[in-house]
């Protein structure tokens, strides 16, 4: 009986371990203007000189755009 705690205990500690290094291995990407957010699993980040940055997977692609625009109706005026 002793043993099967044991390792109960062992599977137990490996699946805490197991989550720790998933979210120790989520990248956190920083933008120019200092907002920050975690990149998706699987995107690779792609920056330019502008300050444009675009998250690839796949056929998948977001594009985050730099702008100094504080609404949605701000930045189609600058498009």
């Amino acid at each position: 009986m002793k043993l099967n705690s044991k390792i109960v205990v062992a599977l137990l500690l490996c699946v805490v371990a197991a989550i720790t290094v998933g979210m120790v291995a989520a990248e956190d990407l920083t933008l120019p203007d200092g907002a920050t957010f975690t990149v998706p699993d699987g995107f690779t980040v792609q920056e330019d000189d502008d300050g444009n940055t675009v998250l690839v997977k796949d056929n998948v692609a977001i594009v985050v755009l730099a702008s100094d625009a504080k609404s949605p109706d701000d930045a189609k005026k600058n498009s």
